[in-house]
Formats: structure tokens, sequence, C-alpha cells
């Protein structure tokens, strides 16, 4: 499970205590809207899926995997994988350890808000990188970064966070 300062700092923000409920859901529509404005011919799924661009078996179960999505490329490791180049998976990537952190809160100026609302994702060690994504299911915790589906299990209040993964994971059924 990710560690979260977003859920405190984005409470505070938002003054969600003893409102929760009715925040959590104009969160969460805004969320949807914004995907919808983001990807305006397509509706939002977050079953989409993603090309296995290259596979680096390292034994039976276990892999270095480059991934492709419409908007970037990167390597994840492949545990439990069982998918080949060429074939197109599930976009719903996992993390071993990671953190995960507002990008900015609520009153701030919009012009500010906006420029650190840009996606990104940059690789900073093996299956380990680091960016900025739009949350878009606060309840599960996925964040979108260019393109790509990131899990934190954590539920994050935020519109838009910032990222450190030690491991991005990927996973076949």
């Amino acid at each position: 499970m990710a560690s979260s300062f977003c859920a405190r700092d984005c409470r505070r923000s938002f003054d969600i205590i003893g409102s929760s409920n009715r925040k959590y859901k104009e969160l969460r529509g805004l969320n949807q809207k914004r995907m919808n404005t983001i990807f305006p011919n397509t509706a939002v799924n977050w079953t989409n899926t993603i090309l296995v661009a290259k596979v680096h078996w390292y034994g039976d179960e276990s892999a270095e995997v480059t991934l492709r999505s419409s908007l970037g490329e990167i390597i994840v490791f492949g545990h439990m994988f069982n998918a080949k180049e060429g074939d197109r998976i599930s976009n719903r990537l996992s993390i071993l350890n990671g953190n995960v952190r507002a990008a900015f809160l609520s009153d701030w100026p919009e012009e500010l808000k906006e420029e650190l609302s840009v996606e990104s994702i940059e690789r900073t060690g093996p299956y380990a990188y680091r960016g900025r994504g739009r949350v878009i299911d606060s309840e599960e915790g996925l964040v979108q970064a260019c393109g790509f589906i990131i899990n934190f299990n954590d539920m994050l209040y935020c519109e838009v966070v910032d990222f450190e993964i030690e491991r991005l994971d990927v996973h076949t059924d």
C-alpha cells in the first residue's frame, strides 16, 4: 500500500471534515467530467488496454516488460506474467512500494494549478518511476499518467498527484 499525504492535504484544502460524502461525490464527478474532456471520443473506461512491446523473460512467470500506451512507453516488472510481444493487456499497473501526495491545494491560483496539472512519468531506476498524474478513481486509488493507469491502493481525494514508485508492476490473469 502506498503511503499517502494526499488525503490529509486535500482534506484540509477541501474542508472535507464533516461533509466528506458530499465533497467526495463532487470530486469524483469532477474527475469523470475531466476524463471525458481529455478523451472526448471515448467513455471513461478504466479497463482499456495497452500494448506489450517487448518482453525479456527472467523465468517462467517473471519478466522485464516494455509497455506502450498511446502517449508513451515504460519498462515494468512482470510478475505472474503470461503475455507475449504484440499482446494487448489490461491497462492496470500496480506498485510494490511508493508515495503519492497532492500536486497542489485547492486554494492555489488557477494558473499555477493548470501548470502543475501536466502529466509526466520519468524512470528513476530499473522499475522505479516518479511523475505526476490525474486521479481517475479516488476510491480505488487509480491515477493516470501519460496513458498508463496505476493503482496506488489508497484513497486519494485530490485531482492531481505527484508520485514516486520503487517498483512498477504488471500482472496478467
